[in-house]
């Protein structure tokens, strides 16, 4: 039996496809289909040129970010969609109203090139619910094929929320997992992934205020715990099922 970590069970999955499979993908259990966009996304693929490495299914419930000017100040957030900041913190993706060219992509919506999948592995040291494996897995493909996300492959993600005892396990992982993609990968600031994480908990704290969700003071203060632990300790990995 498989131990609970999502970025085992994909590699253990992929190992398993047959030679003559030349698309692969993930889609998660709380996807829902909408008309088309299955037959979109094939349509892409039978024409699709060599240098696109994956595509992703477009998320069309998702909300649109907010306070997005504040966010890019603390460069946790970007107006350019879909980009991966040096800070280690990636700029939200979905909805979109056109074919997006983009550094990163949602694990559980994408369909990948057979090539991409024989070379690429996801790193099993993001451990259970493997928060952020999706973005450092799609960013080193990005850096040797071409990734989009699909406009009229339209999907709705009824993703369940974070269980409320476990918001602060949540805000530890948001930037653990972020500060062990940042030292991964060549060309990110540790200056900017502080700024980005003290945004982090500025709106975490704000957001909490406004929507009156006490368990968003316990994320922040867990990302607080996280950026100590993370700066004068070697990483942990965090294995807490946080949604189921």
């Amino acid at each position: 039996m498989l131990p609970p970590c999502l970025s085992k069970q994909r590699n253990a999955g992929l190992a398993e496809l047959s030679r003559d499979i030349s698309l692969a993908g993930f889609l998660d259990d709380d996807l829902v289909m909408e008309p088309g966009s299955v037959e979109a996304m094939l349509r892409f693929w039978n024409a699709a040129p060599s240098d696109v490495g994956g595509a992703s299914f477009n998320i069309s419930n998702s909300s649109p970010p907010r306070g997005l000017l504040v966010k890019s100040f603390f460069r946790m957030d970007s107006f350019k969609r879909g980009a991966v900041l040096r800070s280690g913190y990636e700029a939200s993706i979905h909805p979109v109203l056109e074919n997006t060219y983009v550094d990163w992509l949602c694990g559980g919506a994408t369909v990948w090139r057979r090539e991409v999948v024989d070379e690429f592995k996801y790193d099993e040291w993001f451990q259970g619910y493997s928060y952020f494996e999706d973005v450092d897995y799609s960013y080193q493909v990005g850096r040797e094929f071409k990734l989009l996300v699909l406009a009229d492959t339209k999907v709705k993600h009824l993703s369940p929320p974070v269980k409320e005892d476990h918001n602060f396990a949540m805000g530890k992982c948001q930037v653990i997992n972020r500060r062990y993609f940042l030292q991964k990968h060549a060309g990110m600031s540790v200056i900017l992934f502080h700024w980005a994480t003290l945004g982090l908990i500025i709106a975490n704290i704000a957001e909490g205020i406004v929507s009156r969700k006490p368990g968003l003071f316990a994320r922040a203060w867990g990302n607080f715990v996280g950026l100590v632990q993370s700066s004068f300790a070697p990483l942990h990995q965090i294995d807490t099922a946080l949604k189921d």
